[in-house]
């Protein structure tokens, strides 16, 4: 992936090595449950360049201990609540270090900053589930404290390049916070061979600025660049069980993404695309093949069946183009067992 000024990330090379260690303990019918676990990570990459204007010879590595406790209390046969607490770290990609051109996947121009420092997290998060026979419910909320949080800035302004003007990019670092609320695939059966499924997802993301003089309006807060909308799935489905009829289902869904408004003040990418909802449909049925144990999956899946028109915040050629249109596919897979 190379432009007038080189390539898009160098040559490198990335060795790591970890240890780690975990711990369960329940003891029945005691409902408490704790987890314990410890992991040591190194992480070495080497970068070199030639031949452009912009050479790079550069060692980097990292190496710090991740750490995480967490508590299950069951209420029952079917409910239990989950609380979970961590620190964590991660270091910089060689794409966040070092890169420096047109990113053809993306449509934009990227520049890293060689001096990033690893991110480091204090990672929450309460969960509630409830598992009975159809019914499966999980609702887990989050909250993330991340120290030096690497992030891509859009700027404003556009790159000129031997390709043409692309938005620029570039990766910056900043303290902030991650949190919200998510619930995972819930199934709601309301009849036989019927259900209602639904999924939410929740995310609110900020810098922490460290005078709060700049965004008075904020208390010094600004919201983060790219961050995903608030997403919204919901359908109803029908299975037929038994064995003659393994796997049988048909499942229509919905799909609402909203406008996304918490968008930093300036950048490229302040004017974010109206809210939209997509329908799909999915149905498949399983054979058994013989007594092998093996079995045939068969499926259709449709989405997008209005046909509509609409573009994902998150996709850099949402400056160009539409998303997909009506997509219909057809799936055969087989599992061999023993």
């Amino acid at each position: 992936n190379f432009v007038g000024l080189g390539g898009l990330i160098p040559d490198y090379r990335t060795a790591g090595a970890s240890l780690w260690a975990m711990e369960r303990w329940r003891r029945f019918p005691n409902p408490w449950e704790f987890e314990f676990g410890a992991r040591y990570d190194y992480r070495r990459t080497s970068a070199t360049t030639s031949g452009s204007l912009s050479n790079i010879d550069t060692l980097v590595h990292f190496g710090s201990i991740s750490a995480t406790a967490g508590v299950i209390y069951h209420f029952g046969k079917y409910l239990s609540a989950t609380l979970n607490s961590g620190y964590a770290w991660r270091p910089p990609h060689v794409n966040e270090l070092f890169a420096r051109g047109v990113h053809h996947g993306a449509g934009t121009y990227e520049q890293g900053r060689p001096d990033l420092s690893p991110e480091k997290a204090l990672n929450t998060s309460l969960s509630i589930s409830l598992q009975k026979e159809r019914l499966d419910v999980m609702l887990t909320l989050y909250h993330n404290r991340i120290r030096d949080f690497i992030y891509l800035d859009p700027q404003n302004t556009f790159i000129l390049t031997v390709r043409g003007a692309f938005p620029a990019y570039f990766y910056a670092q900043s303290d902030a916070v991650l949190q919200g609320l998510e619930k995972k695939n819930a199934s709601l059966p309301f009849a036989k061979n019927w259900s209602l499924e639904a999924r939410i997802s929740l995310l609110r993301g900020y810098r922490l600025l460290a005078d709060s003089l700049e965004t008075p309006a904020n208390d010094g807060q600004d919201w983060l660049p790219l961050m995903p909308v608030d997403r919204i799935q919901y359908g109803l489905k029908w299975s037929l069980g038994g064995q003659a009829n393994d796997g049988t289902f048909v499942r229509l869904m919905a799909a609402t993404a909203l406008r996304q408004t918490r968008i930093p003040d300036e950048g490229l990418l302040k004017d974010a695309p109206p809210a939209f909802t997509t329908i799909g449909l999915d149905a498949g049925h399983t054979f058994r093949l013989g007594t092998s144990g093996r079995s045939l999956e068969i499926g259709l899946s449709v989405q997008n069946l209005g046909n509509i028109r609409y573009r994902e915040y998150l996709n850099f050629f949402r400056f160009y183009a539409d998303e997909p249109g009506l997509n219909v596919g057809l799936r055969a897979k087989m599992a061999f067992g023993g």
